[in-house]
């Protein structure tokens, strides 16, 4: 091979690096040959990488070897070169949630934000959210909302007639409210292109509702039991009108037990799937209105994405850029509707005492 001059010729041989067990003394580096190597250590015996936030990774030094013909043989001489040659920025990031009003953001989060730092060494929660505080309970269910729910509940399934043609459930005469009954409740099963707000509410106790894919239209979900986020459509969702996410669903859901996730493994960057296939670009989940129950489950399912932070810029009015890739780029985003307000799914306005959450 002829390199023509006296500098290496590059190819590519890799697009992907993988860093495991990230901010522990078993640090990793890998390649997408499988190739490992171990993170150095810091004089406190701790990894030289261990913070979550901005990162760099630059190429600086290529060792290579320089092949001539002398006398008819080969001849190597083996060269260094010291430069910069090419760099890339990165965001290194654990499972997190933020709850954005109109009034402000707010963070209920399984990792505390403070923690994450800029290049700089700035924490970026003070650098973009300088005057906003941290409250992990600022978001409780009302202990009033199980009460609700069976009143609410006990008063439609009065009124309620079975739907021709769909097992277990009936709706409301001249009103778009479904109730149905079992335990394991497909949404897309029952209710599947609604263009107008609707409501559903699961009979049974301990029902579980799930939810695959979008759901584009404003919709009220409730249940005493769990409602499930399937991410198996999650992965790479693309660009939309209504934001980056992995899934985004519109409306007020009510989980008495809780909010789960299913189907979320491929949506993590691990050693093993990316050996396999392509990187996961989104698997996060935006919730475009109003979510009461617990969502932790959720959230250290799904992942954060921050890796096009580096795109945009940190000023503005509203923040900039990177606070909005922040934002967009949380595992559960629990957003402001401003669509919601105005066009309420059926019988959400008997809420609004437990829903105050919602304005906060």
């Amino acid at each position: 091979m002829d390199n023509q001059g006296n500098y290496p010729v590059l190819f590519p041989l890799s697009s992907k690096l993988l860093i495991t067990n990230f901010g522990e003394n078993s640090s990793w580096l890998y390649n997408a040959q499988g190739k490992s190597k171990k993170l150095p250590l810091a004089d406190d015996r701790k990894p030289a990488i261990q913070t979550f936030g901005e990162h760099k990774v630059a190429l600086e030094s290529i060792e290579y070897y320089l092949v001539s013909k002398v006398n008819n043989k080969l001849q190597e001489d083996k060269k260094t070169f010291n430069d910069r040659i090419c760099e890339v920025d990165f965001a290194v990031t654990d499972h997190y949630m933020i709850q954005r009003s109109p009034y402000g953001i707010g963070n209920k989060s399984t990792t505390n934000l403070d923690n994450y730092k800029l290049m700089n060494g700035n924490s970026f929660m003070g650098t973009y959210f300088p005057n906003t505080s941290i409250h992990n309970d600022a978001y409780q269910t009302p202990s009033s909302m199980k009460s609700l729910f069976t009143t609410f509940k006990n008063k439609y399934q009065k009124l309620a007639k079975p739907v021709k043609g769909k097992e277990g459930l009936s709706k409301v005469p001249g009103k778009s409210i479904y109730l149905v009954s079992g335990k394991k409740i497909n949404l897309k099963d029952l209710i599947a292109g609604s263009s107008k707000p609707f409501t559903l509410i699961a009979t049974d106790v301990d029902a579980n509702i799930t939810i695959k894919g979008d759901l584009d239209t404003n919709a009220m979900i409730m249940t005493q039991g769990t409602i499930t986020f399937d991410g198996s459509v999650s992965c790479n969702g693309g660009e939309r009108k209504s934001g980056h996410a992995g899934q985004i669903v519109k409306g007020i859901f009510y989980a008495g037990k809780g909010f789960v996730s299913i189907n979320d493994r491929n949506l993590k960057n691990i050693f093993e799937n990316l050996s396999d296939g392509d990187r996961c670009n989104y698997g996060n989940l935006h919730i475009k209105g109003v979510a009461i129950g617990d969502l932790s489950d959720v959230v250290s399912a799904r992942r954060s994405e921050l890796y096009t932070w580096f795109q945009g810029n940190g000023g503005g009015t509203a923040g900039g850029e990177k606070v909005q890739k922040i934002i967009n780029g949380a595992s559960v985003l629990v957003d402001y509707n401003p669509t919601l307000r105005g066009n309420l799914p059926p019988g959400a306005n008997e809420f609004n005492k437990a829903l105050a959450v919602y304005r906060k």
